[in-house]
């Protein structure tokens, strides 16, 4: 279990880029070992303004990385986290994304990876990035579920 996933509790930021990658990576190889990974962030501030890109951006490098049935994700948003913490799961999780297509690719700073449903977009880079036909500014993520039939 890594209780540090993607976010920096000292500090109160989400980690480097470098972090991230590396973070993606290990993803990647566990699953491709059929190990089952926990990650987890404990976030204490459930008012921050900073709560929806840390959920989106977090949970976006989870799902570059995780192999399906090898990987579980947890956002634990409390003041309180290690008493009795609120489980918010991150709602980009239950999208409607369903399986990963391919492994994730990278193009310079900008990660991608197709689903049955969608996408998910990561910049990494200290500039904006065209992921999806939009604009993604640095730092940020974008989880895209395509419409289906009978919605």
């Amino acid at each position: 279990m890594n209780e540090f996933f993607c976010w920096d509790e000292k500090a109160g930021k989400i980690q480097p880029p470098p972090v991230l990658e590396e973070e993606i990576g290990l993803l990647q190889r566990l699953g491709a070992q059929s190990k089952t990974v926990l990650e987890r962030i404990k976030f204490e501030h459930p008012s921050s303004p900073e709560l929806a890109r840390v959920s989106r951006v977090c949970s976006a490098a989870f799902l570059l990385g995780y192999r399906p049935g090898h990987g579980l994700f947890k956002l634990g948003v409390s003041p309180h986290v290690e008493e009795g913490e609120l489980d918010m799961q991150a709602p980009q999780l239950g999208a409607g994304l369903g399986e990963p297509t391919v492994a994730a690719a990278r193009d310079g700073d900008l990660w991608s990876r197709p689903f049955e449903h969608g996408a998910v977009y990561l910049n990494l880079g200290a500039k904006p990035a065209r992921a999806g036909g939009e604009t993604l500014q640095p730092g940020d993520a974008r989880i895209d579920v395509q419409a289906t039939a009978g919605e």
